[in-house]
């Protein structure tokens, strides 16, 4: 049994290109077959495993899901935060995010306590709606842009 490893590898050295072609023939056949077989996405519930996956199905049946929400973090790429631009830039994101019909409410923008950060919490999205939402300019560098061609204009 031991020199059939040996007599393989003698052969895949002399018939290189026979072996290559059989590997690839071999991982083709290997996902033709897993394509042919499909596969089975897990649902909510498959997530629902231990203590924690039963306080959610508890909280779940109680209609006391979690919404979805997203952060928006405003800061400078390199060097302290304009906080008069980044308060400018907040404000203007909240007004705009505030009149997208797929969201539900916005905070108040948020400072970091050394100021660096400035950050738009608790934009709720309506449930059923994954769609990204496109609030171009998205960088505290893109809301400088169009505030200065704004004043010079």
């Amino acid at each position: 049994m031991s020199q059939l490893p040996v007599r393989i590898a003698r052969w895949s050295a002399r018939h290189a290109w026979r072996a290559i072609a059989g590997w690839f023939a071999f991982v083709v056949l290997c996902l033709g077959i897993g394509i042919a077989v499909g596969s089975h996405e897990a649902t909510t519930e498959d997530y629902r495993v231990g203590e924690a996956g039963r306080a959610e199905a508890i909280a779940g049946s109680a209609g006391m899901q979690q919404q979805p929400t997203e952060q928006v973090i405003i800061h400078a790429r390199s060097g302290p935060l304009d906080t008069a631009a980044a308060a400018s830039a907040a404000q203007d994101l909240t007004e705009r995010m505030r009149k997208l019909p797929e969201v539900q409410g916005v905070a108040a923008p948020v400072s970091s306590k050394d100021g660096q950060v400035v950050r738009v919490p608790g934009a709720a999205l309506q449930r059923g709606w994954s769609e990204p939402v496109e609030l171009a300019p998205t960088t505290l560098d893109d809301f400088t842009e169009v505030f200065r061609a704004g004043a010079a204009g």
